[in-house]
């Protein structure tokens, strides 16, 4: 799948335009073992940024000379410059002669991916290794940030496996620069649903997805990927299509009713299960 087919969204928390950007908060201190609890995490730093234009999305209406205040890399409000006092020595972001905007959010990527199509799939799959795929992936996420995106929905990893969860926990330990991230991590297919495909059966290739066959499979699948670290579940209805003369698009659906009940009830489960163990 190419990673630049985009849907993109607005959210709340700015970001600049391709004029600037912001610089995007971290939710912890960087370690290479892990989170920092929040009782061991220094006192948020706080950032002052000067807008010389800010889009409201709420109001509709580009606000001219406004203040947005960050402390610990979250925004805390915007105000009026006239009406926000910055004190002497604070960190000043200086977008004066430039336009801020809300940060965008790209809802369906693939930074295992570089292509804008599909003509070097199998070269990522058979002859690149997980950690180059996943050097590669933190400089498009570091793209991504500086075109203004601040929030991606990466929808798995073309046969990455887990590497997504790798980049995404970097970018929330501040160990690289990138956009918050929700990831799929494998994908999940029917045999012959998905890439890749034609080769002799007796050659065994990697796949792009993770591959069940029924129910039981399929609900297995779901509670592995949310083990190893996914924020949220890939399928692929459908991957086999073609066109009549007509031209009318014919598509085989790749799972049963049951398989599909199966990945969406286990996956509600666990959802639950995660919210029950935070309360």
């Amino acid at each position: 799948m190419p990673r630049f087919s985009c849907k993109i969204h607005v959210h709340l928390l700015l970001a600049g335009s391709a004029l600037a950007t912001l610089p995007t908060g971290v939710a912890q201190t960087a370690s290479l073992t892990g989170p920092t609890p929040v009782a061991q995490q220094p006192v948020a730093a706080v950032e002052y940024v000067r807008a010389g234009k800010l889009l409201d999305v709420r109001s509709g209406k580009m606000l001219a000379d406004q203040v947005v205040v960050i402390r610990g890399g979250r925004i805390e409000r915007v105000a009026a410059a006239g009406a926000e006092a910055i004190p002497a020595g604070a960190k000043v972001v200086d977008l004066s002669r430039a336009t801020v905007l809300p940060g965008l959010i790209d809802c369906h990527t693939h930074i295992m991916l570089a292509d804008t199509d599909n003509s070097h799939y199998e070269e990522y799959l058979l002859k690149d290794s997980y950690q180059f795929r996943t050097i590669l992936a933190t400089l498009n996420v570091k793209r991504d940030l500086e075109a203004g995106f601040t929030a991606l929905r990466d929808v798995e990893t073309e046969g990455a496996m887990y590497s997504d969860v790798d980049v995404r926990n970097a970018i929330n330990q501040g160990l690289i620069p990138g956009p918050r991230l929700k990831v799929a991590t494998r994908g999940i297919s029917t045999t012959g649903g998905y890439a890749l495909e034609g080769y002799a059966p007796q050659v065994t290739v990697p796949m792009g997805v993770q591959i069940v066959d029924g129910p039981y499979e399929a609900r297995k699948a779901v509670r592995e990927q949310f083990n190893y670290g996914a924020d949220l579940i890939k399928i692929y209805g459908t991957d086999r299509y073609s066109f009549l003369p007509n031209g009318k698009e014919v598509s085989v659906a790749n799972f049963s009713l049951e398989e599909v009940q199966a990945i969406v009830d286990e996956a509600r489960l666990i959802k639950a299960s995660r919210s029950l163990a935070r309360l």
